[in-house]
């Protein structure tokens, strides 16, 4: 993902992107958990309809 992410146009992004993946920073536990959210706010509009 890093490759794709042009430094020279997003320098702030890429600095941080860095330090994330160089922390041991889980894409999948990250990306399940704003998953949840987003189903769980979906569900209770669904509920309250």
């Amino acid at each position: 993902m890093l490759a794709q992410l042009p430094a020279d146009e997003y320098p702030n992004l890429a600095a941080v992107a860095g330090e994330l993946v160089a922390s041991g920073f889980d894409y999948a536990s990250e990306f399940e958990f704003g998953l949840d959210l987003i189903l769980d706010g979906i569900e209770r509009v669904h509920e309250t309809a």
